[in-house]
């Protein structure tokens, strides 16, 4: 692009960025939304940010009218420069497809060209669609903040609210174990203390057994949701304390600003340099002109190799600067960014959906399976005992009727006796004793459930993508 061109568009974006200012532009309706913006994250192309054009384009015509006499000056000056970078990407883009793989038939002089018009399209998005400035960034105002967080998102994952204790008790009682063992101590209790006993008989400690069976569920369960509810808050204390060390320097009203990854807004323009080392909070687009950037993006990709940056390139967030430096402007924040959207994944968070997965680890799915087979042998022992017994008694021994409880009784007892009632609790204190050696090893476990299920790994497997 020939020096008296680019000087002409800079003259042109720094005259709408004043009138942005005057104007108080910044707080009026955005004609790109968060989801076109995450949608150029995501792809991270040439053409991707063609399409983002062409929706500036047809939203603000729809705005203002593409002839309306009403249609500001400096909105069809903004418009003309969009369409221009427009019809010079497109024709990029059919340059790069008929080079073939990587540009390789494309000379370095027309390669220069593609960049120069990649960093006038990321100067044009941040005037124009974002209504910052390269130079001089956003204004620090509270209401233009207040105003991009409300339209843009802001950089916090949405906290899951906390499970209350009762919730968690019921989650901890449907184990089919603890809801066989319920069961066994209910129907045993009401057993002995009624039909079990003789005309003239008390009962005496005949409720013992049954007591015993029902308090070891109660511990179970109460040791499981209090250690979960516990996890709780140390999650909370954690995540709030990163976020107040999470810092990142940035530039409004032309000065250079420290501030948390939370006051993070989408145009906000990131000063990224290999001295911080600091890992990039938000989805941008780099800015010219740009200091040999490399970023490494092995937290996301699972590339070794540091990845040269050019202008207009895509920065995801995530990634840290490993050399040299340079200016991008942020256009995708919170869950609307990559990185931010596996964080909201990882922490359940409000603003994505849930995962489906495994509803149980390894371990309590072989218990559930010890537990059925445990349950049909138990029942099997209780009817054949039964059988037996009534047949000897009523048909052998020609017993009154009426002993037909005893052996009833006899049964029950058969099946209490098959019943591990020490087994979840056992479970339980192990998976509680596990989890407090891995805090001691600075290694969070959310759930009593997590501290088993890596147990049951294999085989690891790794690869660099």
């Amino acid at each position: 692009m020939p020096p008296t061109e680019k000087a002409s568009i800079s003259f042109q974006l720094q005259s709408i960025c004043s009138h942005n200012r005057d104007q108080k532009a910044y707080l009026q309706r955005f004609d790109v939304s968060s989801d076109d913006l995450a949608e150029l994250g995501k792809d991270r192309s040439r053409e991707a940010m063609i399409t983002l054009f062409k929706t500036y384009i047809k939203n603000s015509q729809s705005a203002f009218g593409s002839d309306d006499v009403e249609d500001p000056d400096e909105m069809k000056i903004a418009r003309s420069l969009v369409e221009d970078v427009v019809d010079r990407l497109e024709c990029d883009e059919k340059t790069s497809a008929g080079a073939g793989e990587e540009g390789a038939g494309l000379s370095s002089e027309r390669k220069k060209v593609m960049g120069d018009h990649m960093e006038t399209a990321a100067a044009v998005l941040t005037t124009i669609l974002l209504r910052s400035s390269p130079e001089i960034g956003i204004t620090n105002d509270e209401s233009e903040l207040e105003h991009r967080m409300k339209t843009f998102g802001s950089n916090v994952i949405t906290v899951k609210k906390m499970t209350s204790f009762w919730v968690l008790c019921w989650k901890a009682v449907q184990d089919f174990v603890l809801i066989m063992l319920i069961v066994m101590g209910i129907l045993t209790l009401s057993v002995e203390t009624t039909i079990g006993l003789g005309d003239k008989e008390k009962c005496g400690n005949c409720w013992l057994e049954s007591f015993a069976i029902l308090t070891s569920v109660c511990i179970v369960v109460l040791v499981t949701a209090s250690i979960d509810y516990g996890k709780q808050f140390a999650f909370q204390r954690l995540s709030k304390s990163l976020d107040e060390r999470n810092t990142k320097s940035v530039i409004r009203e032309g000065e250079h600003l420290v501030v948390t990854d939370a006051n993070i807004a989408v145009g906000d323009i990131l000063s990224v340099n290999t001295h911080s080392l600091a890992s990039v909070s938000a989805d941008c687009i780099l800015l010219g002109p740009v200091m040999d950037l490399k970023m490494d993006e092995s937290s996301l990709t699972g590339e070794s190799h540091a990845v040269k940056k050019k202008a207009g390139d895509v920065i995801l967030s995530g990634t840290n600067a490993i050399q040299g430096s340079g200016k991008m402007v942020v256009i995708a924040v919170g869950a609307n960014s990559v990185a931010g959207k596996i964080t909201a994944h990882v922490y359940e968070s409000e603003d994505v959906k849930t995962l489906e997965g495994d509803a149980e680890t390894p371990l309590y799915k072989k218990l559930d399976k010890l537990a059925k087979q445990i349950s049909v042998a138990g029942t099997s022992a209780a009817i054949f005992a039964f059988v037996i017994s009534t047949a000897i008694g009523l048909g052998h021994h020609k017993e009154d009727w009426k002993a037909i409880i005893d052996y009833f009784v006899l049964a029950i007892t058969v099946l209490a006796v098959a019943v591990p009632e020490g087994l979840p609790l056992a479970v339980v204190l192990a998976l509680a004793f596990s989890s407090n050696k891995m805090m001691g090893e600075n290694n969070m476990v959310k759930s009593l459930d997590a501290c088993e299920t890596m147990g049951c790994v294999s085989y690891y497997r790794k690869w660099r993508t």
